[in-house]
């Protein structure tokens, strides 16, 4: 009898290290879909001096990446970048801002990328670059 509780005890934990490894490797699957492409993804500068004063919003979709933000160009400069909308991952928000200070100060599209968040930089900056090239 013992013996067959002590089976029972070892095929559910069997039973849930499977479920578990299952779940680590849909979770890698998910977390690194599209990395490399959208790593790779081109920033196209945007002539400033083309732009008239207003507020301009622009969105980026790609993999799970998505957000959309607002752009305000006064004097041919950007004034001000706010996020509207972010995916739903933690970061993305203080990256934004990071990308944000950096493109206002350089008044470029073409900054470097937040350490460790690549993507996420280059979501944010073809973000900008969409509202400005509508």
């Amino acid at each position: 009898m013992l013996g067959r509780i002590k089976n029972k005890m070892l095929r559910i934990l069997l039973y849930i290290v499977v479920i578990l490894l299952v779940a680590a490797g849909a979770a890698f699957i998910y977390f690194n879909q599209g990395l490399s492409k959208y790593r790779k993804m081109a920033i196209n500068e945007v002539d400033l001096e083309k732009i008239e004063d207003g507020v301009y919003q622009g969105e980026f979709t790609g993999g799970r990446w998505k957000n959309k933000l607002e752009v305000t160009v006064k004097n041919h400069k950007i004034t001000d970048i706010k996020l509207l909308q972010a995916s739903n991952m933690s970061g993305i928000k203080d990256i934004g801002e990071k990308v944000f200070k950096k493109v206002e100060e350089e008044q470029s599209l073409q900054i470097d990328t937040v350490s460790g968040a690549t993507v996420h930089t280059k979501a944010v900056l073809k973000s900008i670059e969409n509202a400005l090239s509508k």
